[in-house]
């Protein structure tokens, strides 16, 4: 049962609340919690408990995407990407190095993937992967500087939809929202 709020529990054990970043439930039971210096909390009872897991990593963690209870990917700052295909008992870290962090991860399937990254001085990127993120191309909107989402087209799992700010400092045709 939804309890819009009323139970609150606190995870952050020394963290503050600007550490946490993301957060998705893949059903009622199973979800995630990732921040920074590599943070991530798993939860199989809807919140009661949690679980922290170790990344590998301490970077700055900011997006994930579960594709089931056992397939999750997770992205971060200096080109971090962590993957694990068994529910977070093992991940795989890779560093895909851009310019800018990476913001947020999607997949339509387990293999068709795309990350969205920024960086307010030196521009954005669009990832993309078709072989589930053992490789990743640079799939454009580099001058954007600042791409906060992206989101797979629910009537074409081949085409995403991604809002990009441009150059909060001036003039840029690189901003708003692109197919």
């Amino acid at each position: 049962d939804l309890d819009v709020g009323k139970t609150l529990i606190d995870l952050r054990k020394g963290y503050t609340p600007e550490d946490l970043k993301d957060i998705k439930f893949i059903n009622k039971d199973i979800g995630w919690v990732v921040g920074r210096k590599g943070f991530i909390w798993k939860t199989i009872d809807g919140g009661s408990s949690w679980n922290h897991l170790e990344s590998g990593t301490n970077r700055y963690l900011y997006g994930l995407f579960t594709l089931d209870e056992n397939r999750v990917w997770i992205v971060g700052a200096d080109g971090a990407i962590l993957s694990t295909k068994n529910g977070g008992g093992n991940w795989n870290l890779q560093y895909v190095k851009t310019d800018s962090d990476h913001q947020a991860v999607t997949f339509s399937d387990s293999l068709k993937g795309w990350i969205v990254s920024e960086n307010f001085n030196d521009g954005g990127h669009i990832l993309h992967t078709d072989d589930g993120g053992k490789t990743w191309t640079n799939a454009g909107l580099k001058e954007s500087r600042h791409i906060g989402r992206i989101l797979i087209d629910p009537g074409n799992p081949n085409r995403v939809l991604v809002a990009a700010m441009g150059n909060a400092f001036g003039p840029n045709s690189e901003r708003g929202v692109f197919l």
